[in-house]
């Protein structure tokens, strides 16, 4: 990462090094593959750690949020790749989505159970 100054402050951005290396989209079967080991890392998540659910939720969606915007951008023939993305990929996000409010809704929980026993 590094930090670029414009005229209104700094802003964190990915260095050009790492840009090209992140650039490229995998294979369909690749694409399944790590859907799988998304879902696969979801159902291994423990709600009673609520923080880490939520970095992990934060993590994975990241990651999605940039495959579906390379999707959208190469798939213009790919029927499979529009498969991909609304079939499965979305789903994905939605099961991380959920997650993520999951644990939030813990957190919140927790907070206001301190706050009431003080």
């Amino acid at each position: 990462m590094k930090v670029r100054v414009g005229s209104d402050g700094p802003h964190i951005a990915p260095s050009e090094r790492v840009t090209p290396a992140v650039l490229g989209l995998p294979d369909v079967p690749d694409l399944e593959d790590e859907l799988d080991a998304m879902i696969s890392d979801m159902q291994g998540l423990t709600l009673e750690l609520p923080d880490e659910v939520i970095q992990t939720c934060a993590a994975l969606m990241a990651r999605c949020t940039e495959l579906h915007v390379r999707m959208v951008r190469v798939e213009g023939g790919s029927r499979h790749m529009r498969w991909v993305r609304t079939q499965q990929l979305t789903k994905v996000m939605e099961l991380i989505e959920f997650t993520y409010r999951a644990a939030s809704r813990l957190v919140e929980i927790r907070r206001q159970d301190a706050e009431l026993s003080r």
